[in-house]
């Protein structure tokens, strides 16, 4: 009979697959660290989505600008002609 508060992990067919993911030596501050990693990394990552995505808005409203200015010069042009 096996004791209950033992960490053997079971080597029977009928464990087989139960196991995955768990490492040899792996506790709980291991998996509190990398949890923390992890959402340090998630924040990290929005952070960064957020610097380029303001980027690519401020570089399209310039080009919109741009073609905007270009626009209303060359109507001007078209109306001095007019008159």
């Amino acid at each position: 009979q096996t004791p209950k508060n033992n960490d053997d992990e079971g080597n029977g067919e009928e464990d087989f697959g139960l196991n995955v993911g768990r490492e040899e030596g792996h506790n709980e501050e291991e998996e509190e660290e990398e949890d923390e990693l992890y959402k340090d990394m998630n924040e990290a990552v929005k952070v960064a989505v957020q610097i380029q995505s303001d980027r690519l808005r401020d570089e399209a409203q310039r080009e919109n600008d741009e073609f905007l200015k270009t626009v209303d010069e060359n109507m001007q042009k078209i109306i001095k002609e007019q008159v």
